[in-house]
This record gives C-alpha cells, sequence and structure tokens, in this order.
C-alpha cells in the first residue's frame, strides 16, 4: 500500500502566461497521489528564500513580486481522503506588475512553497514542493493567424487563389480568425475592407496588386462570431469569376482583398494580425511555345569550347524542362545587359511574362532588367521593368498591361554577383534561366 503524498502541479521554474482581464486569477494546482486513505491539510507560503538560491545556481537576477502587487484568496487547502485535486487562488495586478517590468529589465516572479500543516501527509521529494513561477504577461487579442503585410508577395499569392477563364463561376476560400487567450464566452466581431491597405502593401513591397471589384467577392457574417469554449472561428468568403469581367471583356491582373478587424465584443484587436489579404490572380492563358523562336541573344556558355557540350544554350528556355537551361559566357563573362528575342509567331495580348531558374538553388544570379515588344522587330516599345529581391525563388511572374505583340525582348541588366564586383555589370556574371513563359490570348 502507497501512502498518499502532496506536490504541486508545476515544479521548479515555470513561465505563466497571465492575460490582462480586468481582474485575474492564478490558479496554483496542488496534488494529492496515493490510495486516497489520508485527509490533508496544506499552506501556501511565498518563500524569497527560493528565488535568491536559484539566483546563485544559474547566475540568474530574478527578483520576488512586490507584495502589494497580489494576493491569496486562501492560504491553506483541506484535502478530504477522495480529493486528488485542488488549487490556491492568486490574484495578480498584472497592470501594476507590467509597468513594474517595463520600467526595469529586472524579470518579477513569485516563489510558492507547500507546507502540509500538523504532519497530516507525507510530503512529495523537496524538488517537487515548490515553484518559482515567472508572469508572461499578455493582453488577450482577437487576430488573424499571422501579420499579413509581412508576407513576400510571392507567398502571398501562394496563399491565395488562381483563377483562369476555365474556372468555377464561384470559387470558396477558407481561413479562419483565432483568440490568444483561453475563450470563456461567446464573442461577436466585425470585418471591413479597407482599400488603403492595398497601397500600403504595394508601397511596402515594390508590387502592384490592385484592389479586387466589390462585384468579385461575398462573405456571410454571420459567420462573425466565436462561440465560449472555441479559440478560432473558421471563415469562408467566395470569390465571384463574373466580377473580374466588365462588359465581357476579362479584367485579368493580381488583386488583394483587404480585410480588417474593425471591432470586437470583449478585450482587444492585435494590432500587429489585425489584417487579412486575400490575393486573387486572374490569369490569362499560358500561350503555347511549340512554335516560338529565340530568334538573337547576346552570351551564351556554348560560345567558349570548352563548354559547348554542357548544350546550355538559349532554346532550353523553351524545352519545358526545368533542368536544362540556358547559362551566359562563363569563363570570360561578356558585359552586361544580356538580352533575348523571342518571336511567337503570331501577335497576341501580353498580360503576364514569367521566367523559371534552374533548380540548383545557387543558380540563376539575375536581380532587374525590363521587357519591350514590337510588332515587327524593327521599332521596340518598353512594356515594363522587372526586379526580384533576392536569388532564392525559382519562378517569377510579371503583370503586364495586354499590349500586343508579336516579339519580345527579355533584358538582364543587373545581377547579384558580378565577375568582379567592383566593376560590376561591366564585367559581367554567371547567369542561368530555366525557362521563360508568357500569358495572354490572340
Amino acid at each position: 500500500m502507497v501512502d498518499d503524498q502532496i506536490y504541486v502541479l508545476k515544479p521548479g521554474l515555470v513561465s505563466e502566461e497571465m492575460f490582462l482581464w480586468s481582474d485575474y486569477t492564478y490558479d496554483y494546482i496542488v496534488i494529492k497521489s496515493g490510495m486516497g486513505l489520508q485527509d490533508a491539510e496544506v499552506e501556501l507560503q511565498i518563500d524569497e528564500n527560493l528565488v535568491a538560491e536559484y539566483n546563485t545556481s544559474h547566475n540568474t537576477n530574478y527578483q520576488v513580486i512586490p507584495q502589494e502587487y497580489y494576493s491569496l484568496k486562501s492560504k491553506k487547502l483541506l484535502f478530504d481522503k477522495g480529493e486528488y485535486r485542488k488549487s490556491f487562488q492568486i490574484e495578480f495586478d498584472l497592470n501594476a506588475i507590467l509597468e513594474l517590468q517595463k520600467n526595469s529589465e529586472v524579470q518579477y516572479v513569485l516563489p510558492c512553497k507547500l507546507n502540509v500543516m500538523n504532519a497530516s501527509i507525507e510530503v512529495a521529494d523537496s524538488a517537487r514542493i515548490s515553484s518559482i513561477i515567472v508572469p508572461v504577461i499578455k493582453k488577450p487579442y482577437i487576430q488573424f493567424e499571422r501579420n499579413y503585410l509581412e508576407i513576400s508577395p510571392v507567398d502571398l499569392i501562394r496563399l491565395g487563389i488562381t483563377m483562369d477563364k476555365r474556372s468555377q463561376e464561384e470559387v470558396q476560400y477558407f481561413t479562419k480568425i483565432e483568440v490568444n487567450f483561453p475563450n470563456k464566452s461567446m464573442l461577436s466581431f466585425n470585418l471591413e475592407v479597407d482599400p488603403a491597405l492595398v497601397s500600403e502593401y504595394n508601397t511596402e513591397h515594390n508590387t502592384t496588386f490592385k484592389l479586387l471589384p466589390e462585384t468579385a467577392y461575398s462573405f456571410d457574417n454571420t459567420q462573425w462570431k466565436m462561440q465560449a469554449n472555441l479559440t478560432y472561428q473558421p471563415l469562408e468568403f467566395k470569390i465571384l469569376k463574373q466580377g473580374l469581367y466588365q462588359d465581357n471583356s476579362p479584367l485579368y491582373g493580381e488583386y488583394i482583398l483587404p480585410l480588417r478587424i474593425t471591432s470586437v465584443s470583449e478585450h482587444e484587436i492585435n494590432p500587429e494580425q489585425s489584417v487579412l489579404f486575400v490575393s486573387v490572380v486572374f490569369n490569362p492563358d499560358i500561350l503555347n511555345r511549340s512554335e516560338w523562336e529565340i530568334i538573337d541573344w547576346n552570351s551564351c556558355i556554348s560560345e567558349e569550347p570548352q563548354y559547348e557540350g554542357l548544350e546550355r544554350t538559349p532554346e532550353k528556355m523553351l524545352d519545358g524542362n526545368a533542368a536544362t537551361f540556358w547559362g551566359s559566357k562563363w569563363d570570360d563573362p561578356k558585359p552586361l545587359p544580356y538580352y533575348f528575342v523571342f518571336d511567337l509567331k503570331k501577335e497576341y495580348k501580353i498580360y503576364r511574362i514569367g521566367f523559371t531558374k534552374p533548380t540548383d538553388a545557387w543558380r540563376g544570379n539575375i536581380k532587374n532588367g525590363y521587357f519591350e515588344i514590337s510588332s515587327d522587330n524593327t521599332t521596340w516599345t518598353k512594356l515594363s521593368d522587372w526586379s526580384v529581391d533576392s536569388n532564392s525563388p525559382r519562378e517569377h511572374t510579371f503583370a503586364q498591361d495586354g499590349s500586343p505583340a508579336r516579339y519580345i525582348k527579355f533584358v538582364i541588366s543587373d545581377a547579384f554577383e558580378y565577375d568582379n564586383q567592383v566593376t560590376g555589370p561591366a564585367s559581367g556574371a554567371r547567369c542561368d534561366i530555366a525557362e521563360f513563359n508568357a500569358w495572354g490570348e490572340e
């Protein structure tokens, strides 16, 4: 037969999330284990020696929370024979503690230790009858699961919706809104479309997203409630393809539906995670490249006899295989810019241009440049600039305005690394491209 024992549920140094309610009560849980044959009377002591000993052993600088910032509802617990779990309730003045910590680099803690009264029950070993409680004070927030303003354009598009003419008339988008605290009551909240967020994102990320037209989405605001004891609420939006047409003409492009949490029935809105961006990309068809031809270019590794067998020629950008690729001159690079002229064999309205870098993560090394278009390969018009933030992403696409073209000139002006970093573009660079694509319609 095993005698009953008393110990705390969480011994040692314990970090505890505590939320800034109007009042906050912390349950310090005590366990009575064994056969349930004994009563017990237990006292809670605030033992500052625990902090001094811990600081000496661990070279820390914890300080005890001043007495006026906490109170014990009761200093004693009485266990009947059959009871195995009870709590001391500690009320914290979290606002005062938070203010105290703002003005100091010290972390304030509460050292708690059990004392069995009248030798009524056996005590577990000393390591299991005390705790140093470290309050981790948080504001109770409702929020989206991430800060969408900080998401890269590539990831924003990946997380959103991509549509084309063959897409369904309605496309469902699912996400959720959440709270960072144990929710005890039903919460209601409100969302609003905030067009200013699109400009803010474009400025921050040097992008050209457009505001999703009001006719291109719908949502059910009856979902904007979170039931008690739940910590998240699913949300569903419908993207309506017909809203991306005007007079039966498609409005191709990259769009954002920017939603902001504007109110909640209890607690606060997380200012860092208060907005949701649903990206919607409406794409034309990718053009068939089977008849395309690259009719001019100015740098290729195969110009160097020792590398001719690699066959890293410009035509590899049209073969549909990311494992084969064009490479610029290698041992003796030509000065930038590098260019290619693509003959599409017929005229198309160009709505998007993209390229893919080889699968090897270090290859690519192209930073910025521009696209030009022509109908006769004689008179050229600049279509747009292009730029990428790093060499890491393997694929890049760039929205265009639908201008008609039979010929596209792809120009690389700068690289991330040059043959000589001091002289820069004039020294040339080692660059690679696996695929080149365009999206449009006749």
